[in-house]
């Protein structure tokens, strides 16, 4: 069916690469959270197989609003690549946090 629906795409599913997330860790007091997760990123390694490129963790506060929960801030952090931020030219800083957002659906 997936095959079917994106046979006419340039992209098609395949080629594609993905995004994983895992070891979930949330609090929840009220109608806030907090919660820090580990993600990978895949790419189509040149043998065909998923190859993990970059990886990281996620720092979220959410909000619940109307019954539902949103994004109020994501903190996203790379682990690898690795480039020690002291060292000239580097990149991938593990100590610059990458802001992705705010509240969600407005």
């Amino acid at each position: 069916m997936m095959r079917e629906a994106f046979a006419d795409s340039p992209n098609p599913p395949e080629n594609r690469s993905f995004h994983l997330v895992s070891n979930i860790l949330s609090e929840i007091d009220g109608d806030t959270a907090t919660a820090w997760s580990r993600w990978t990123f895949y790419v189509k390694g040149e043998d065909g197989l998923p190859k993990a490129a970059i990886g990281g963790y996620y720092e979220d506060d959410l909000i619940r609003e109307k019954g539902e929960w949103k994004f109020l801030r994501r903190l996203a952090m790379n682990d690898i690549p690795y480039a020690d931020p002291r060292e000239a030219g580097s990149t991938g800083r593990h100590d610059a946090p990458i802001e992705t957002g705010t509240r969600r659906g407005e």
